[in-house]
């Protein structure tokens, strides 16, 4: 792990496509620096623009606050990983596009959080992260989402036990849907079956069942994806280049 800089949290590189940047901030850490009374610290506060100082300040509970902070930083770390003429970090501001999800003026920008990091990855092209912890993925509820079979193939095809496959394939989902995917991210879910992942295949097989749910194809093709299945979480991270594509099955 890296400090940002002196008196602002650890941060970590992960694995990502050449072109690609992809930081973690953990939420523990974000907590530790950010204060449980009064103003966050002044070397918090010299990350964000007057707009994002202004946000951080509306939201009542310390809990987002720290989530949505965390997610900041990573993403200007990121950002500031990719570019070697990246202006103030208050400078580089996260803004919002017209679908809701956060950019950054001149390049893509995917965000991801789970009970105990905040990921983004920065790119040229459309990109998409997120993480899970395993713990999250328990609730009966989403198998609507996740297939038992989909775990199962990835579990066998990976050898891992299930709770990380089944977390592993939401992430993917997620990922995917982030840097390609229109309409409801549950419908997306549902149309999109993994099938496994073959030790001498860069990509998961998948089909999508256009015919059963009535979702937007997704335009892949190409597709990178990155993965880690670590102690108490799982992440993915898919750079996809949006053109005419025809899904496998």
């Amino acid at each position: 792990m890296l400090e940002l800089s002196q008196g602002l949290p650890a941060w970590r590189a992960l694995p990502a496509p050449p072109g690609v940047s992809c930081v973690g901030v953990g939420l523990a850490d974000v907590a530790a620096a950010l204060p449980t009374q009064g103003q966050p610290l002044v070397a918090l506060l010299e990350q964000l623009s007057d707009a994002e100082r202004q946000c951080l300040a509306r939201f009542p509970l310390r809990k987002r606050r720290i989530e949505w902070l965390a997610g900041r930083l990573a993403a200007k770390t990121a950002l500031q990983r990719s570019s070697a003429a990246l202006p103030r970090p208050d400078q580089a501001e996260v803004r919002q596009a017209q679908d809701r999800r956060p950019s950054f003026a001149h390049t893509h920008l995917s965000i991801s959080h789970s009970r105990r990091e905040a990921l983004a990855a920065v790119a040229a092209q459309a990109v998409g992260v997120d993480t899970e912890t395993y713990d999250a993925m328990r609730a009966d509820s989403l198998q609507l989402l996740i297939r038992d079979d989909e775990s199962q193939a990835l579990a066998t095809d990976l050898g891992c036990d299930l709770q990380a496959a089944r977390t592993l394939a939401w992430c993917i989902k997620e990922a995917l849907f982030k840097a390609a995917g229109q309409g409801a991210f549950a419908s997306f879910a549902r149309a999109l079956q993994l099938q496994g992942w073959r030790h001498d295949q860069q990509l998961p097989a998948w089909r999508w069942l256009s015919d059963e749910i009535r979702a937007p194809v997704p335009s892949l093709a190409p597709w990178q994806l990155r993965y880690g299945l670590e102690a108490e979480a799982a992440w993915a991270l898919v750079v996809a280049t949006p053109c005419p594509a025809t899904p496998q099955g």
